[in-house]
């Protein structure tokens, strides 16, 4: 399994690389004034919550070229707690639908897509006053694909295609940072890759957070 996960990311390097580029430049960009210490923690460190944002996808369909979509995420429930030291659990609930445009070269399709994220988080202080945080994780998800076709320049149909239903596994990598409003509540910024190992969809995500510890 060890040797499939590294043979899946060389063969996605040369298009991921840049992109991640992008996730870790970007996050080192967004200050930030307070990540709990590991000394001193409250007694219940479980916090729940709730993001949206946006995402760059990408479908390798097995019948043609797509187009890349910005997809948004309305829908995203949060669940966190710190492991021990300085390592924190993050599980993502997700779902969104978006479309892909359809032309003479292009499938155009409807996506569904319902999953969750898990992923372990480490934090590193960069200066006085900013620990943001690096994770990796996975990502399992059942996405289904709908309507799909290509159609001429004046938009009558040239071919249609059968539904798809699939279950796809990724790796994730995630960049966050974070600012505490009050005693129990914080609000970050996400940015996070997926790469799919038995799967077609490809994302690039930013995302708002907002956490409650309860």
């Amino acid at each position: 399994m060890i040797a499939l996960v590294f043979y899946k990311l060389s063969r996605q390097s040369k298009k991921i690389g840049p992109l991640f580029g992008v996730l870790v430049a970007s996050c080192l960009l967004m200050p930030s004034y307070s990540t709990a210490a590991p000394l001193g923690l409250p007694k219940n460190t479980g916090k729940i919550g709730y993001s949206i944002g946006t995402s760059n996808v990408s479908i390798d369909d097995p019948n043609g070229a797509t187009t890349d979509e910005w997809a948004a995420q309305p829908f995203n429930l949060i669940y966190t707690d710190w492991l021990f030291r300085d390592i924190r659990q993050w599980t993502e609930l997700y779902y969104y639908k978006t479309s892909l445009e359809a032309d003479d070269s292009n499938i155009g399709q409807n996506i569904k897509r319902l999953g969750l994220r898990f992923s372990l988080q480490k934090t590193y202080r960069l200066t006085q006053s900013w620990s943001p945080w690096f994770g990796a994780g996975v990502d399992l998800s059942n996405n289904k694909y709908s309507t799909r076709h290509t159609k001429d320049s004046d938009g009558f149909l040239i071919e249609s295609f059968d539904d798809r239903d699939e279950t796809s596994f990724s790796l994730l990598l995630n960049v966050l940072s974070e600012w505490s409003l009050q005693k129990d509540w914080t609000v970050g910024a996400k940015l996070e890759q997926t790469i799919p190992v038995d799967g077609d969809i490809t994302e690039f995500t930013a995302a708002l957070t907002v956490l409650y510890r309860y």
